[in-house]
């Protein structure tokens, strides 16, 4: 297919996306992850449309969207944490989703983070991200 054309199509996507989630209450934004998630880790070309969009969604996730996170986005979800280097709003919107989502899974990587390694060694807020996640999530360090 036609690199321009391929293009054009993602930047479509991703106006039909923003379109979408704008129209969309807050409180329903989670409801968008599932589409967002396979977008972000099928699609070659990760837009900052698609990050802005995943960012918002992945921090409203509450304990009654943990249906919407199928296991296979989780795995990937926790390998972001596993990361030496990452992209620390993500990171912190991952950390922010899983506590919503009373998610304990990543427990060890969230532990590691929160003493300072991995990506949080170079961003502190992932460090308070992991942090906070722990506390939510009733751990102490």
């Amino acid at each position: 297919m036609n690199p321009l054309r391929n293009s054009q199509i993602t930047v479509a996507m991703d106006r039909a996306l923003e379109s979408m989630l704008s129209a969309t209450a807050d409180a329903a934004a989670p409801t968008m992850i599932p589409l967002l998630l396979n977008r972000w880790y099928s699609d070659r070309e990760r837009t900052m449309a698609l990050r802005r969009m995943l960012l918002r969604c992945l921090c409203r996730l509450q304990p009654e969207h943990a249906d919407l996170v199928s296991t296979a986005h989780r795995k990937e979800l926790y390998f972001e944490l596993q990361r030496t280097r990452n992209d620390p709003y993500l990171v912190c919107a991952i950390l922010r989703g899983l506590a919503g989502i009373e998610d304990h899974t990543p427990v060890h990587d969230v532990i590691v983070l929160a003493h300072g390694s991995r990506s949080a060694a170079e961003f502190p807020e992932i460090q308070a991200a992991a942090r906070e996640y722990l506390l939510a999530l009733g751990y102490t360090l």
